[in-house]
């Protein structure tokens, strides 16, 4: 599972996803920071003080892991004006079963309109292709009900309930699960 980062870039016309890069920090703190009320609950980097030094050490940490193949973050740009979307990616990877998580976030202004799908889609094609993939799971706080319409817009089949499995901002809640296998996607 070596990936090339020119590997990495995916459109479908509407939006183009691309490995996050230095040059990222500004557009990624101002997503964050404008849609931190919504995104707070559900992200647990994010919060109220957040800043443009943590999205650059994100950004930073990101490259390596790439480099290293160990994980793969990805900007979602809007393909009509070059606008900052959110992130999606691929981590947790499990290179003996070869199977990794997938998580994705929006900024506020531009939620329900299909890109958190589109991306997802994007994203669950090179684990599929380019990353040697056979399963892609997406977990979620139960109560994260956008994000669970994103998981099942894109295909997913939920799996179940993880009972406690993440922990937010200081307590537990209950995951759902949800899983793409190759099977499914081709």
């Amino acid at each position: 599972m070596t990936a090339v980062k020119s590997e990495l870039i995916a459109t479908d016309g509407i939006i183009t996803i691309r490995p996050v890069e230095v040059t990222d920090a500004d557009a990624i703190y101002e997503a964050a920071w404008l849609s931190q009320p919504q995104i707070y609950p559900w992200m647990s980097w994010c919060h109220p003080e957040y800043t443009r030094d943590e999205s650059l050490a994100w950004i930073v940490m990101k490259e390596e892991d790439l480099r290293n193949n160990n994980e793969f973050a990805m900007a979602i740009i809007e393909n009509a004006n070059g606008r900052m979307l959110g992130t999606v990616g691929i981590n947790m990877v499990n290179k003996l079963h070869h199977y990794a998580n997938l998580g994705y976030w929006i900024r506020t202004d531009a939620a329900r309109r299909g890109y958190a799908t589109a991306a997802t889609k994007l994203m669950t094609r090179i684990g599929f292709e380019k990353l040697g993939l056979n399963r892609v799971e997406i977990v979620m706080a139960v109560e994260n009900t956008a994000s669970e319409r994103v998981a099942q817009k894109s295909g997913a089949t939920r799996e179940g309930v993880l009972r406690e499995a993440q922990f937010l901002h200081g307590r537990y809640h209950d995951a759902a699960i949800y899983s793409i296998v190759r099977s499914d996607f081709e």
